[in-house]
């Protein structure tokens, strides 16, 4: 029975976590790469992936260095906070739809061989975006991201 217990524990716990979400090159943006299509990218047409599979944590409990309201766009199929006071901006145009997990997202704990830094929130659009280059990528309200707030270190495969 408890050996049943553990594997059932086991279980949940998997299922707390999605993979399938990458980088996009064109636009430095996280989005899901589970469907067919990539999505509608600000730098035009569908985003473009590379680098790690992000494996991301939903419908847990918020801690002290981890945050929820993460959600996917239904429209672009990109990661966006919804715990503000607007939708943020879609690159399909209006604010962002809000579809499946909470993701509740790892901030401010050191980066691991399997958890990447330098994830951040765009105050224009309400996107994830890498904030690890010289500029900051599109965003869909014109020009580039703008960090704000926390430092993202999201798991990865």
């Amino acid at each position: 029975m408890a050996g049943s217990a553990l594997s059932a524990q086991a279980d949940v716990h998997a299922q707390a976590n999605q993979s399938n979400w990458r980088f996009c090159t064109r636009c430095y943006g996280l989005f899901f790469y589970g469907f067919t299509g990539n999505g509608v990218c600000p730098a035009g047409g569908a985003h473009n992936m590379a680098g790690f599979n992000f494996n991301l944590p939903h419908d847990i409990p918020e801690t002290p260095t981890s945050q929820a309201n993460w959600r996917f766009c239904a429209k672009c199929y990109g990661m966006f906070w919804r715990g503000g006071s607007t939708d943020g901006a879609c690159p399909k145009g209006g604010g962002h739809d809000a579809a499946g997990f909470n993701f509740v997202l790892p901030h401010s704990v050191p980066e691991t061989p399997t958890a990447q830094r330098n994830w951040r929130f765009c105050d224009k659009c309400n996107g994830m975006f890498f904030w690890g280059f010289t500029d900051n990528g599109r965003c869909p309200t014109g020009a580039q991201h703008r960090a704000a707030g926390l430092n993202f270190v999201l798991p990865h495969f």
